[in-house]
């Protein structure tokens, strides 16, 4: 299931409807004019951009550009600096439809942060980057103790609690599923 069907499914069972949807390779396309055109054409009274943050920043900024004055939505991965970057003072009024990220809180949050901005030249990270550490270290301890590697991530991922994480405590089900709103 690609991102994309899921958000549309996901507003469609809310009662929502969706008018148009046009995709592009997120790794080289960087003019997005035609696909804005096609669904300005649409005349949708939102746009939902689904892509990273140098994307979702140029797709922003030749929409207000183009004159395109509709409300525009993104998930937490355009917070990163390259949205920024793209759009300027088009940012403005963007909503994103997630929780956002921030570096503050615990001292390992703000060691990780500052080892994360070092080796990424200044780069913030996102959320993302602290889950996938987060779950890594979860596993490395695991397989510290059991040589198995299946047996090790089933058994790290389905104990009921695991709290030595840069997010906080992380609770998990019996099927690996985590508990905590905050690390969905």
């Amino acid at each position: 299931v690609f991102a994309k069907d899921y958000v549309k499914d996901q507003y469609e069972a809310a009662g929502g409807r969706v008018v148009a949807m046009e995709g592009f390779d997120g790794k080289s396309v960087t003019d997005y004019r035609s696909q804005l055109t096609k669904l300005r054409g649409a005349q949708p009274d939102a746009y939902y951009v689904l892509t990273n943050d140098k994307g979702a920043g140029g797709v922003v900024r030749q929409a207000r550009e183009q004159g395109i004055t509709e409300q525009f939505l993104s998930w937490s991965g355009i917070v990163g600096s390259e949205f920024f970057k793209q759009t300027g003072e088009y940012a403005e009024g963007v909503i994103v439809t997630d929780q956002l990220f921030s570096c503050e809180g615990s001292a390992a949050m703000q060691r990780y942060c500052d080892n994360y901005r070092e080796e990424f030249n200044n780069r913030e990270p996102l959320k993302f980057s602290v889950h996938a550490y987060d779950v890594m270290r979860i596993i490395t301890e695991a397989l510290e103790d059991e040589s198995d590697i299946y047996k090790a991530v089933v058994g790290a991922l389905t104990s009921e609690t695991y709290g030595d994480s840069l997010v906080g405590v992380i609770n998990f089900d019996e099927n690996g599923n985590t508990l905590d709103q905050d690390f969905e």
